[in-house]
């Protein structure tokens, strides 16, 4: 029996290819949204709605971004300016220094001084409650956020989190509506 190596090699690449795609396409591989707010606390649930309503909604969206990538979307009606957020706990060790990278397109509208309406806000890195308020813009087209920081906390009780969030809680009301999506979420260890 003749075998075609370059049909077999072909073949080969595709496959890995389709592998390598369909796996670097989740928003992060291996986790689905809890969408009960009352595993906010519950550090056994990786990626949760924190907090939301009826008028509001988080999902995850398959084949959303321009590659096709799943995108963490956080929706408020446009009527109803509200506050939709979600908690993601990865499970850092503490004692490192991190650099967390994600994508995101924002079409919200505010009632904020500076019309910023939609936040990633990384808490309790350094210490206990310590937080971190990144601020995310309006834009029709994909932004990179990248930021480095250190998980210097090892609280089990208030462990390193991330927050993705449309409109804010804290540290001061802010109400918005619209929409924000979150794709290619990427954290790496920063070795010396």
């Amino acid at each position: 029996m003749k075998i075609n190596l370059r049909g077999f090699i072909l073949l080969f690449l595709i496959f890995l290819f389709s592998a390598c795609t369909s796996a670097s396409n989740n928003f992060i591989p291996g986790v689905t949204l809890d969408q009960d707010v009352n595993n906010h606390f519950n550090w056994e649930v990786p990626l949760t709605v924190s907090f939301a309503s009826s008028i509001s909604k988080a999902e995850l969206v398959n084949n959303y971004g321009p590659r096709g990538e799943e995108a963490l979307r956080l929706y408020i009606s446009n009527n109803n300016p509200f506050v939709v957020s979600v908690r993601y706990f990865p499970n850092l060790e503490a004692g490192f220094r991190y650099r967390l990278s994600v994508d995101y397109k924002a079409n919200y509208e505010t009632k904020s001084e500076d019309g910023i309406g939609a936040f990633l806000t990384l808490f309790s890195h350094k210490k206990l409650n310590d937080v971190t308020y990144i601020p995310l813009k309006k834009s029709n087209k994909w932004n990179n956020i990248e930021v480095e920081f250190d998980v210097l906390n090892a609280s089990k009780g208030s462990p390193f989190r991330i927050y993705f969030s449309l409109g804010s809680m804290d540290p001061d009301l802010v109400l918005s509506s619209g929409e924000i999506c979150f794709i290619n979420l990427k954290i790496v260890k920063v070795e010396d």
